[in-house]
């Protein structure tokens, strides 16, 4: 998607090992994603539909984001861009969302764990974006996201016993391939 946008609205050049890259990094993320098409494959669908959503919204951001991190610093951008999107959510919540009574049952623990969440998984990735986004082009900076599948399939086996398939290895070994 990073690609298509860059190409479309003449940010950067597309060129034949961009497009081979890119080609092989899908083949080994889909493979990888076959691994557990097989055992609800509505469900599957779905969760690989809404991922192509947030894909798609990511590379907007990557691709028009650049100019104004660096006219107006990383910081502010990310506080609009993380301010307005929580406003958006909360409004999305009030009109097509649950009641806020589970809000209220939340636990401590599950405030602890959520803040784990938030902290590496919401701001600490925010920033580390946005500076990479001044610093790099949007290709370069997608070309790393390459990398998140890869540290899923190693943190899902570490931290969740999640077996490592043949599968998973070779989607993993062409996930390298292309970035390298």
């Amino acid at each position: 998607m990073y690609y298509i946008n860059n190409f479309f609205f003449n940010i950067e050049k597309i060129t034949i090992n961009k497009c081979v890259a890119v080609f092989i990094a899908v083949l080994g993320v889909s493979f990888c994603l076959s691994e557990s098409v097989s055992n609800n494959f509505s469900q599957t669908l779905k969760g690989d539909f809404l991922m192509m959503i947030g894909v798609i919204a990511a590379s907007c951001f990557t691709v028009f984001s650049g100019k104004y991190l660096n006219k107006y610093g990383n910081i502010p951008v990310m506080i609009y861009v993380m301010g307005s999107s929580t406003l958006i959510n909360f409004l999305i919540t009030l009109f097509f969302g649950s009641s806020f009574e589970n809000l209220y049952q939340i636990g401590e623990v599950p405030i602890y764990a959520l803040l784990m969440l938030v902290i590496p998984g919401g701001v600490l990735m925010m920033y580390c974006w946005g500076k990479a986004l001044q610093l790099i082009s949007p290709t370069q900076a997608a070309i790393s996201l390459g990398f998140n599948p890869l540290s899923a399939i190693l943190l899902g086996s570490f931290i969740l016993d999640e077996e490592i398939t043949l599968k998973l290895i070779v989607g993993f070994l062409s996930i390298i391939f292309a970035i390298t």
